[in-house]
């Protein structure tokens, strides 16, 4: 989970910079886009065979 801690007067845009940083190193937008539509197993597992491969 992001957290942003705003110390004293940090300006917003500043926090909310930091925020969106922090979310793209731990892949959370990537995350959100892959869970958007359910993706049965077996086709998990073509994909990442394919992939691989």
């Amino acid at each position: 989970m992001a957290k942003v801690i705003i110390y004293g007067r940090e300006n917003f845009e500043k926090a909310l910079k930091h925020f969106k940083r922090r979310c793209l190193q731990e892949g959370i937008f990537r995350e959100c886009r892959d869970r958007r539509h359910y993706i049965k197993p077996s086709k998990k597992k073509r994909d990442k065979r394919k992939n691989h491969s």
